[in-house]
């Protein structure tokens, strides 16, 4: 019928805040494939993308956002949408205060390392058990320029990371008998 589903999935996407959208929000469109020659007007188009935040209205709130722009995009073309959207990284918040912050402090003290408590906005193993109920955290290692192609992390912050896991092991040791 002439509806290039192609063009359709591009004005979706021009019309989407992508990227950093707040302080631990997050969305993106990282999967496009469609077509099947180059003189065919494409009739489907296949998109996957993601939306993270450790605060559920606000995820659910820039769902809602890429949900509208990939409608809105297919009246204008004609064409029709179907989404499946699924929860792969709940969000999880932790507090100063919290014992499991309050160990993680006193390891990192007795490893000689710095203790800051931030929020990633990352999807992690850590969303995941959080999610199953378990006190799960991301620790931070280090690394920089992470997901490119300059990625690294010094010997330096390795071996910090090994004395704080080490830290990390006598804190529970010796504070939660069994």
């Amino acid at each position: 019928k002439g509806i290039s589903a192609i063009e359709m999935a591009a004005d979706a996407i021009t019309h989407m805040e992508l990227g950093r959208i707040d302080e631990c929000t997050t969305a993106n469109i990282g999967i496009i494939r469609g077509g099947e020659a180059r003189n065919v007007v494409c009739e489907s188009c296949y998109l996957e993308g993601e939306c993270r935040s450790i605060y559920e209205e606000r995820v659910l709130a820039q769902r809602d956002a890429m949900t509208r722009a990939l409608e809105i995009a297919a009246e204008r073309f004609g064409g029709t949408v179907e989404l499946d959207w699924r929860l792969d990284y709940p969000g999880i918040l932790y507090t100063e205060d919290m014992p499991l912050i309050e160990s993680l402090r006193r390891a990192a003290a007795a490893a000689g390392l710095d203790f800051k408590l931030a929020s990633s906005g990352g999807g992690a193993d850590a969303n995941v058990l959080g999610q199953k109920g378990a006190l799960a955290i991301t620790l931070g290692t280090g690394m920089a320029n992470y997901h490119s192609l300059d990625e690294y992390i010094s010997v330096k912050d390795l071996n910090d990371m090994a004395r704080y896991a080490e830290a990390i092991i006598d804190e529970y040791a010796n504070n939660f008998p069994a």
